[in-house]
């Protein structure tokens, strides 16, 4: 069946109808006009296509993330940097920089000037100004072991969202109801970062956003950032809540379960 022009009922040929919009121009009295049936089939297409689900980003080759999905339950591993680079380069700064206070400290104290005798009252007070910069070069080391021994465990399930912070006898636990359990989204950018030739430094990661707060996981490159935000999602849409469906110690052995079925 051909089209015609509404206005003076000639034939359009194909050539002036638009395919893409459903839309004909009838050249003999310059009447642009909808094609009912064409338009209607370009609707359904666009409705077919909006109801097909995106294939979730690939897990890249390189994340040191694991992430183990069985059935309602999540499991999202960040294992310890180990002797890795960044790690290395704060664990060795943080040494000179203690190194370089403790022979400071120990100048204001006279003890290479007067050595035997106790420091004066004066040689005290002017010592004390070195505490702030021993709080900073201890602070400097802790976090270089925190991220050399330091794990990152965040645990989903019908009932529960959970984070953990393990390093060495240091343990960090929240729990959180999944009826509180919003969505997750990319990661807001830290009000103070470094610059390199004028342009902020990237920095990726992604919010488990609740009600009245968030959980952050670090990542380390978009790709990985874009992985982690997909099936988190993806989960948070397809798992309903479902109250009081495991207890505490339940959800205990789900996270060893899945982790060591993710080793």
């Amino acid at each position: 069946m051909k089209p015609t022009c509404p206005s003076c009922h000639q034939e359009i040929p194909v050539e002036d109808v638009d395919l893409d919009t459903g839309l004909g121009r009838c050249r003999f009295c310059n009447e642009i006009f909808e094609i009912p049936e064409l338009v209607e089939h370009i609707q359904k297409i666009q409705v077919k296509d909006t109801k097909e689900p995106k294939s979730p980003p690939v897990r890249p080759a390189d994340t040191r993330i694991r992430l183990v999905r069985k059935e309602d339950k999540l499991l999202i591993y960040l294992p310890p940097w180990g002797l890795r680079g960044p790690t290395i380069a704060l664990f060795l700064f943080s040494l000179f920089w203690l190194g370089f206070i403790a022979f400071w400290t120990a100048g204001a104290l006279g003890i290479f000037f007067q050595p035997g005798k106790a420091p004066r009252w004066e040689n005290i007070i002017f010592s004390l100004f070195s505490i702030p910069f021993w709080l900073i070069g201890f602070g400097m080391l802790g976090g270089a072991f925190s991220g050399m021994l330091s794990r990152r465990i965040v645990y989903l399930d019908s009932s529960w969202l959970e984070s953990r912070w393990e390093c060495l006898f240091v343990k960090f636990r929240k729990q959180i109801s999944r009826e509180d359990v919003q969505m997750a989204r990319v990661a807001s950018p830290p009000v103070f970062r470094s610059t390199t030739n004028d342009q902020p430094n990237p920095t990726f990661g992604i919010e488990i956003i609740y009600q009245g707060g968030k959980i952050s996981v670090p990542c380390e490159s978009e790709a990985e950032q874009d992985w982690l935000l997909a099936e988190v999602n993806h989960f948070l849409e397809t798992v309903p809540y479902r109250p009081n469906y495991l207890t505490e110690g339940a959800a205990d052995e789900a996270i060893k379960d899945l982790s060591v079925e993710g080793s």
